[in-house]
Protein backbone atom coordinates (compact mmCIF):
# COMPACT_ATOMS: atom_id res chain seq x y z
CA UNK A 1 0.00 0.00 0.00
CA UNK A 2 1.27 3.46 -0.91
CA UNK A 3 0.68 6.46 1.34
CA UNK A 4 0.91 10.04 0.12
CA UNK A 5 0.95 13.06 2.42
CA UNK A 6 0.00 16.42 0.94
CA UNK A 7 1.21 19.34 3.05
CA UNK A 8 0.72 23.05 2.94
CA UNK A 9 4.07 24.51 1.88
CA UNK A 10 4.51 26.52 5.08
CA UNK A 11 3.84 23.49 7.28
CA UNK A 12 6.27 21.30 5.32
CA UNK A 13 9.18 23.21 6.83
CA UNK A 14 8.20 22.63 10.46
CA UNK A 15 10.69 20.48 12.35
CA UNK A 16 7.91 18.54 14.09
CA UNK A 17 6.34 17.64 10.75
CA UNK A 18 9.68 16.66 9.22
CA UNK A 19 10.52 14.52 12.26
CA UNK A 20 7.15 12.76 12.09
CA UNK A 21 7.63 12.01 8.40
CA UNK A 22 11.12 10.70 9.06
CA UNK A 23 9.86 8.35 11.78
CA UNK A 24 7.00 7.16 9.57
CA UNK A 25 9.42 6.45 6.71
CA UNK A 26 11.41 4.19 9.04
CA UNK A 27 8.26 2.08 9.51
CA UNK A 28 7.05 2.00 5.90
CA UNK A 29 8.82 2.07 2.56
CA UNK A 30 6.01 3.60 0.55
CA UNK A 31 5.51 7.10 1.96
CA UNK A 32 5.42 9.99 -0.52
CA UNK A 33 5.30 13.63 0.54
CA UNK A 34 4.06 16.47 -1.65
CA UNK A 35 3.93 20.15 -0.73
CA UNK A 36 1.38 22.61 -2.08
CA UNK A 37 2.24 26.16 -3.04
CA UNK A 38 0.49 29.32 -4.10
CA UNK A 39 1.93 31.60 -6.72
Amino acid sequence: MRTRIILNGKKAGLKSVRDAISETRKQTHSLEVRATYES
